[in-house]
């Protein structure tokens, strides 16, 4: 992960976060819902 964030600006490297801080919250989300009854 060094070797590809050194060819990248601080910030190009905080909108790559951002977005996958985003699909992330959004995968999270979808699973969560897809549970109905999560305790069994």
């Amino acid at each position: 992960m060094r070797t590809i964030s050194s060819g990248l600006s601080p910030q190009a490297l905080s909108r790559i976060a951002g977005q996958l801080a985003r699909e992330l919250r959004r995968s999270q989300q979808q699973r969560m819902r897809a549970q109905k009854a999560p305790d069994g």
